[in-house]
């Protein structure tokens, strides 16, 4: 019989890519800062904070989602956005990184910083 350690990962405090910061979402890390040019692309996706449950699962479902989220959201986002979000696991992920984290946003040396706070 082989008996194997369970070590518990640190929380991912400084994400680097979206695909991490989906990670340290769904790993339940109580607080993580994102900076530089993933702040950057996160703070085009800011308007969305306010995204309901049925919203976010009606622009994940959509065939043209540009413009449904002009029609959902009244919001206007290039396809850049949409693969960005796409990487946050859609909109549901999107909605789901909102409810669960309060956002912080500073401005430090002309560059964006991003705190998520677990609610």
């Amino acid at each position: 019989m082989i008996l194997r350690s369970r070590t518990k990962e640190a929380p991912i405090t400084h994400p680097e890519t979206a695909v991490k910061l989906n990670k340290a979402r769904r790993k339940k890390s109580p607080y993580f800062t994102i900076e530089g040019e993933l702040a950057e692309e996160f703070k085009k996706v800011l308007p969305f904070q306010n995204i309901s449950k049925e919203e976010a699962d009606t622009l994940d479902t959509s065939w043209t989602p540009r413009h449904t989220v002009k029609k959902v959201t009244g919001i206007t986002v290039s396809v850049q956005d949409i693969v960005f979000v796409i990487k946050l696991k859609g909109f549901t992920g999107l909605h789901k990184l909102f409810t669960a984290y309060q956002v912080d946003i500073s401005e430090q040396e002309s560059a964006p910083v991003i705190t998520f706070t677990r609610k």
